[in-house]
């Protein structure tokens, strides 16, 4: 789970072979999209991270990166630069 200050952002949970991410954005919003997303604000769990998406292929990884741009635009959240740092090379070594 992601938070700051007491709010949560984000939380990721593994299905099967996937990921899903829950976000906490309006999935009304998205309703008339491209993004597969689902609405989980019915579970009192999530209800502050209501938007339910997906990630299962290199398509869904990309369309995550968007919601996730979006929540921190939305929130006035800071991004600075992402760094593309290849761990599991030291693994691989």
């Amino acid at each position: 789970m992601f938070r700051l200050h007491k709010k949560e952002y984000v939380k990721i949970t593994i299905d099967g072979k996937g990921l899903k991410l829950y976000l906490a954005l309006d999935p009304k919003d998205y309703a008339d999209s491209t993004f597969p997303i689902d609405d989980a604000s019915d579970k009192k769990m999530y209800q502050n991270i209501p938007l339910v998406f997906k990630v299962k292929s290199s398509i869904s990884l990309k369309r995550a990166k968007v919601l996730i741009d979006d929540l921190m635009k939305n929130k006035g959240l800071p991004q600075k630069e992402v760094l593309d740092i290849p761990w599991s090379k030291q693994f691989l070594d």
